[in-house]
């Protein structure tokens, strides 16, 4: 059930995605609407992934104990994977006159069966389809209902696929900066993002074993 404290919350991320989405399209120098639309989300949905990452870490330096379901990574990660979502789904539509099989395959000039991508473009898309994928698994699950049939142990395991879903945007990202030869500052944008995400999870894992009784004590 939404309650009023969460709709405020859906409130609130959605208003500030919708602006910065609203930028990003505004400054993407391109007359094309769908390439305009995949960079008005993949930018948003980037940051909104991190900060998903950061919110745990965040309560570990800050010494106190992180719930197994926190509210605003969970709502968080709701945004995140809907604009992931439209990134794709849009996505699909700029390249190869909308032919999306060839996003992911070669054709064949014959008979045979076409071949697996394995360019740039291709492990660009399969990282980005793979992070999809995960994502939509979290956003079934990112709900009480969820998480009483599976109970906490169960439902944080397949929630911790969220760091495997940030690596796979991560390079989808990063090689997408590269083949598009995207302007400076998108590249200092997603270097940020990902560099700062590394950064908090590593002084995360550091603050934890620093707050772990030594053996024998």
């Amino acid at each position: 059930m939404l309650t009023s404290r969460r709709a405020i919350r859906h409130f609130l991320i959605g208003l500030v995605t919708v602006v910065v989405a609203g930028a990003v399209y505004q400054l993407a120098q391109s007359p094309n609407t769908a390439r305009r639309v995949t960079l008005a989300t993949a930018y948003p949905g980037l940051a909104l992934l991190a900060a998903t990452l950061w919110l745990g870490p965040w309560q570990v330096l800050r010494k106190r104990r992180s719930p197994v379901s926190v509210a605003w990574r969970r709502d968080l990660g709701i945004w995140a994977a809907i604009l992931a979502a439209v990134h794709t789904v849009v996505g699909l539509r700029v390249h190869f006159r909308g032919d999306w099989r060839r996003y992911f395959l070669i054709p064949s000039r014959d008979d045979r069966l076409p071949r697996l991508r394995t360019d740039s473009m291709g492990w660009a898309n399969h990282a980005g389809l793979a992070a999809l994928l995960l994502l939509l698994v979290l956003l079934a699950i990112s709900n009480d209902l969820a998480l009483r049939r599976l109970g906490p142990v169960r439902w944080k395991a397949i929630q911790r696929w969220n760091y495997a879903a940030f690596a796979l945007v991560g390079v989808h990202a990063v090689l997408f900066q590269v083949m598009a030869r995207r302007t400076p500052p998108a590249i200092i944008l997603v270097v940020v993002l990902l560099g700062l995400t590394v950064a908090i999870q590593l002084m995360g894992v550091r603050a934890r074993r620093a707050s772990r009784p030594a053996a024998g004590q």
